[in-house]
Order: C-alpha cells, then structure tokens, then sequence
C-alpha cells in the first residue's frame, strides 16, 4: 500500500509483510491524494503540481499553471491522470503526451472528489455549489443538482 505524508513532505510504501519505506526527494512538496496509475507507477496531487513516483522511487513532477492546488486525482486505463483543483475552480485532465486541458466552466465550484467512471467519463464533487459533475468521453461538461 502507498500513502502520502504531506506534513513530513514523503511518499510512502508498506508492504504485506509490514515492510516500510519512506521516499523523499526535492520534488515531493505536500503530497496529496495519491492513485496508481495504468504503467504501473503511482500519480499524485503536489504542490502547484502533479507528481509521478516509479515503484522505485524515482520522481518526476509536472507543472502547468493551470494546475492550481490538485485536491484530488484519478487515473484513466488509457494513462491521462485527471485531477480537481479546489483553489482554481477547475477539473483536468494530464494527458499521455504531457498536454493538460483545463475545464474551468460556469457550474465548476471547489471541485474536490473525483473518479472515473464506467461511462469512461469523469465524475466530480463540486463541493461550492452542493453538486455533483461529470465531463464524458466527448467532453460534454454535465453539473447535477439535487
């Protein structure tokens, strides 16, 4: 199992045998949220970025300023990460190529859960306007209210 350790700035790994390792690196800077990703390495939410950590540690991150603060992150079968950015009102997508396209629409607000659906489609919490969100294969941006 992995797990984040924002305070101490550290990606962590336990094994089944209650092994521990800690990662560190200058690029780990208040992880957060962390998913595996479909090659097998682990994707997580960072300060001001999206990092990426191999099963040996190894770590790369990714900035674009339209990241914001990533509050949570998925992973897709086809390898794009999609992520919520609460400061920034916006839910993306880092695609395989690096590129990262930015939904920042009217509807979007504090975007905080987020989890791909069987639709293949991204399903969000929008935890400002009491709503739940969903952006399809097509990138139709759909936002349900009670």
């Amino acid at each position: 199992m992995w797990f984040t350790n924002s305070g101490g700035d550290s990606i962590g790994r336990i094994t089944t045998a209650g092994d521990v390792r800690i990662f560190r690196s200058p690029q780990i800077n208040g992880p957060g949220w962390i998913t595996a990703g479909s090659d097998g390495a682990l994707w997580f939410g960072n300060s001001r970025s999206i990092g990426r950590i191999t099963i040996r540690g190894s770590v790369r991150t990714y900035t674009d300023p339209h990241i914001g603060q990533p509050s949570r992150i998925t992973a897709q079968p086809d390898g794009a990460v999609w992520f919520t950015s609460y400061d920034g009102d916006s839910v993306g997508p880092r695609g395989t190529d690096g590129s990262v396209r930015i939904f920042h629409c009217r509807g979007i607000s504090k975007p905080s859960g987020i989890s791909t659906g069987p639709d293949r489609g991204i399903w969000f919490t929008n935890s400002g306007s009491g709503s739940i969100g969903h952006i399809g294969a097509d990138g139709k941006l759909s936002i349900y209210r009670r």
